[in-house]
């Protein structure tokens, strides 16, 4: 194969383009690679480059679809969809070294785009080995003759490994600067939570194994269950349980921790939502973080950024320990037409419940003794009374479905109740963290209970109790069901060991990887540098950045220069060379002519060099007669003859 600058430059592309396909249009991403195909075997002279009015024609299809399918309100991905298109066309149509130099000036910027997706390990370590490919394409650009691809990416692999000393550098003093541009959330996923919890018009809950977000105790970590808190949905209607106004707005002023307060950090990827995830009453004092309503937190801005935070928790009692006359009619508040059937279950129950707790535990014992099925592909519920539908007609669903209904209930016997929805548990990986996917997502009920404050009431505790104990994935009684709905990814295919053993492991570095790399943040680099250079300021910052790079760069020219230094294999060689540098610079061009005519002896041109300049022609016939015993004579060259030939040497050369 006639493997050249366009084939691998092709070849970057295609790879680009497939990293992107998950993020930009499917449409677009298709009519990109087939143009990217047709510039691959037009480089290696398999077929035609496109004439000049079907190049046109691609021009105005891309456009085309570039517009109608991505659009003018998403600015970001327009802007990365018309810098692939664009460097796709111009592949196709490439012909001169000049145009392939522009090619590869443009590769870069398509390869750092993929950082506005996505930043973890693999995504950084494919753009590491897209930049060295690139490198490969323009040093195969610079051979004329005989292409050698390998020794072109062993130089390409130096160049990459040679500035990854001053990256380390750079990334570990340079101040971090705040992005200027970034992606806005990406859309919700299949799984995730939304700001409506309306379950019943869903007839199979499709899995995704999306990484939500990682949690690390300081401690031990806390008993199962562990329900993440992310938003509190008290409005119902119709239409679900969606978020009230104030829920969304109001912010609490950060608290210092209570010594027995709950403490581990999160590391939490993009999301289409600003809510961040806590146990029970969470509070956070981390920079960018709000503490909203009855402890609920939030993220300021960063959407599209993987973030970490350090976060509390106490019992919700202990931080809400009275219900006002606001919130009480807010959670209490039902469409009193609606779901009579449930209504009278709930009067029923009232009628023989001796107290609230009392009614919380039957309507749990109701749940256990009904036959009530938790599946993750219930029968759609439409149209009206969903929630008796669901209780007096299927009994079959998923947590939503027992979450909704349960806080309808409790709020017709007059009892306080509202939908959370989080995620619940989390898969414990042997580094001592948890992982929490997008397939966790979970809803339960709080209720409000005389001296016990918001209380979780979850029905999954008796119709899949195995659920409470880990992550979805760990399910015993789901674990069928579970894995015939979850999308193809690692996860899918653990029941093969190594697959497993290489998704564990890769889990771990890109765990390490997240938190050192990604995770270094303003505040991590300040305590850093602190620990290392002291009391600091931006002036120390500043001349330590300056200092390190400058060294960096010394060093490395300093090592270039004593690598490319002469050599001298024979006695008074380096001062010849010094006497005949300074003949021929201080010689007319035709006497400078006769010191270099071919086949002149040395001994022929200091004799010239002495006629041309003959008030130091006595300095330099002594430095010939000693050069010609040394050098023809085969006689030593003496500690007092070197020192008197280096004085020679500065007299003749001296102005």
């Amino acid at each position: 194969m006639k493997f050249n600058t366009a084939v691998l430059q092709s070849i970057i592309v295609f790879i680009i383009s497939l990293i992107l396909a998950n993020y930009l249009s499917s449409m677009l991403i298709a009519l990109i690679l087939l143009i990217t195909l047709w510039g691959f075997a037009s480089a290696l002279e398999q077929i035609p480059r496109p004439n000049t009015t079907v190049g046109n024609l691609l021009a105005v299809a891309t456009s085309f679809v570039l517009f109608v399918d991505v659009g003018l309100s998403d600015t970001v991905n327009l802007f990365v969809s018309m810098l692939l298109v664009s460097v796709a066309l111009k592949q196709l149509i490439a012909t001169s070294n000049k145009h392939l130099k522009i090619i590869a000036l443009v590769h870069t910027f398509v390869i750092a785009s993929v950082f506005l997706y996505q930043q973890n390990l693999m995504f950084s370590l494919v753009s590491l080995v897209l930049i060295t490919l690139e490198l490969t394409a323009l040093n195969m650009l610079g051979q004329t003759k005989n292409i050698h691809l390998v020794k072109s990416l062993k130089l390409a692999a130096v160049s990459v490994i040679s500035c990854l000393p001053i990256t380390l550098l750079c990334f570990l003093l340079i101040p971090k600067l705040p992005s200027f541009w970034a992606l806005p959330g990406p859309s919700t996923a299949s799984t995730g939570l939304n700001e409506t919890v309306n379950p019943f018009d869903i007839a199979k809950l499709s899995q995704s194994s999306d990484l939500v977000f990682r949690a690390t105790f300081n401690d031990s970590p806390p008993t199962t269950p562990m329900y993440w808190r992310a938003m509190i949905h008290e409005q119902y209607s119709d239409r679900g349980w969606t978020l009230m106004e104030h829920t969304a707005s109001k912010q609490i002023p950060t608290t210092p921790a209570e010594a027995q307060a709950l403490g581990y950090e999160i590391i939490a990827e993009k999301s289409s939502l600003p809510w961040l995830y806590a146990l029970d009453y969470g509070h956070s004092s981390t920079s960018g973080i709000i503490n909203r309503y009855d402890g609920i937190l939030a993220r300021t801005s960063n959407l599209s950024q993987t973030i970490k935070y350090q976060a509390q928790s106490s019992p919700l009692f202990d931080s809400v320990p009275s219900l006002n006359t606001w919130s009480q009619t807010i959670n209490l508040s039902i469409n009193r037409l609606d779901n009579n059937q449930s209504q009278l279950l709930a009067k029923q129950l009232k009628r023989q419940a001796r107290t609230d707790a009392h009614f919380f535990q039957m309507l749990m014992d109701y749940f256990a003794s009904q036959g009530f099925v938790y599946t993750l592909s219930p029968p759609a519920l439409r149209g009206l009374n969903t929630i008796d539908q669901f209780m007096v007609d299927s009994k079959q669903g998923f947590c939503g479905h027992y979450a909704s209904s349960a806080a309808f209930i409790f709020r017709s016997a007059g009892i306080p109740a509202r939908v959370v929805s989080g995620y619940l548990g989390g898969e414990k990986v042997a580094g001592g963290y948890f992982n929490i996917y997008q397939y966790d997502a979970h809803a339960w009920t709080e209720v409000w209970l005389a001296g016990k404050g918001w209380t979780i009431f979850d029905a999954t505790a008796v119709v899949a109790p195995d659920r409470l104990l880990g992550s979805l994935s760990e399910s015993d009684s789901q674990r069928d069901a579970f894995m015939n709905n979850l999308e193809l990814s690692w996860l899918s295919l653990q029941h093969y060991p190594m697959i497993n053993w290489l998704r564990t492991n890769i889990d771990q570095l890109d765990f390490m990887w997240t938190t050192w790399v990604l995770g270094y943040d303003n505040s991590t680099q300040a305590s850093f540098l602190q620990d290392t250079l002291g009391d600091i300021s931006p002036f120390t910052i500043a001349i330590t950045v300056l200092g390190t790079i400058g060294l960096v760069f010394l060093s490395y020219f300093g090592l270039v220069y004593w690598q490319n230094r002469p050599v001298y294999l024979t006695p008074l060689a380096k001062e010849y060379q010094q006497l005949q540098q300074w003949a021929f610079a201080n010689a007319t061009p035709i006497e400078a002519n006769d010191l270099t005519l071919k086949g002149t002896t040395p001994l022929k041109i200091l004799s010239l060099v002495s006629e041309q300049h003959p008030t130091k022609g006595q300095y330099i016939k002594e430095f010939a007669a000693i050069y010609s015993s040394v050098r023809y004579q085969d006689k030593t060259l003496s500690k007092s003859q070197l020192h008197h030939v280096t004085k020679l040497i500065k007299t003749i050369t001296k102005k």
